[in-house]
């Protein structure tokens, strides 16, 4: 679960009156055990399907990454009535880089305010977590721990089940001194 390497690089941009600042943060060498997709992707359930299920085994010569769709969980040789089932079928791959801050910002000058007593406005635009780029087909490569009870969440970190996404958020700044 520990990745090979983890960093980060900022960086402040000005031109003239303009400010942009970055930050991309990133992992590589990690791998995620996704416990939810046993249930989305292994035997048939009443839960929702991801779109890599699709790539199963379907008749003898099948090359596919999951095997075929059943409500039989005895068809995979386990326990009658213990259909999740722990394998390293679903161990992904947690490399990543996240575009996690971008502002845009834009600086008037003290002589096109004098006239309302206002120094330093500035105006800007930020942007968190714009983008991801990663091959993990579940949520957000980016987990610490995420479980159904609450004695667990620590104990195992890189796996995770139905843990959501880090939101996107859009926010304007607005900031003068008197």
């Amino acid at each position: 679960g520990l990745p090979d390497l983890i960093g980060g690089i900022t960086n402040s941009f000005r031109y003239k009156k303009w400010d942009l600042q970055a930050l991309a943060v990133f992992s590589i060498g990690a791998k995620i055990f996704d416990s939810s997709a046993k249930r989305q992707n292994g035997v048939m359930t009443g839960w929702n399907r991801r779109t890599d299920s699709f790539d199963r085994w379907r008749q003898p010569g099948d090359v596919a990454q999951f095997p075929i769709l059943t409500l039989d969980e005895t068809r995979y040789g386990l326990d009658e009535g213990f259909p999740w089932w722990n394998t390293s079928l679903f161990v992904y791959d947690a490399d990543y880089l996240r575009l996690r801050n971008l502002t845009l910002g834009y600086n008037f000058d003290d002589f096109t305010l004098k006239k309302l007593n206002v120094t330093n406005f500035r105006i800007a635009a930020n942007v968190t977590n714009l983008f991801t780029i990663t091959n993990f087909p579940g949520l957000d490569p980016e987990v610490a721990r995420d479980f159904e009870n609450a004695q667990d969440r620590n104990l195992s970190p890189n796996v995770t089940y139905l843990t959501p996404p880090q939101e996107r958020s859009f926010n304007l700044q607005v900031s003068f001194s008197f």
